[in-house]
């Protein structure tokens, strides 16, 4: 009776799942770690953060607050604009793994933006 009772559940969530609203993250401040990759993984580069921008012009600064890297540049509206970071590796990664470290990027916008790393 378990059994038939959870089958019933799955079905159900697959069904209303299409119905149900899905949203990405959209603000004007986000925080972000870059997770390690492995070294002899293939094609890690290029590394590269992505906006993408609404109805208005927008002001991104990207910065890393604890070393020297802080840019800030102007994506027109309505607009995908790739900000290319792999001149950063060795300072973006996140390594060892489970350490609290100083690696974390600052990305502030002046309108609500979407970012993708």
């Amino acid at each position: 009776m378990q059994k038939i009772v959870k089958h019933i559940i799955v079905v159900i969530a697959l069904i209303a799942m299409p119905f149900s609203k899905v949203s990405a993250q959209v603000d004007t401040v986000f925080w972000f770690g870059a997770s390690w990759v492995t070294p002899d993984h293939a094609n890690n580069l290029p590394m590269a953060f992505h906006f993408s921008t609404f109805n208005n012009a927008t002001t991104i600064r990207l910065r890393q607050p604890a070393s020297t890297y802080d840019t800030t540049f102007v994506v027109p509206a309505n607009s995908l604009f790739s900000k290319y970071v792999s001149h950063l590796v060795d300072s973006l990664e996140s390594k060892p793994a489970s350490t609290v470290l100083r690696t974390g990027f600052n990305i502030t916008s002046d309108y609500p933006i979407v970012t993708v790393y």
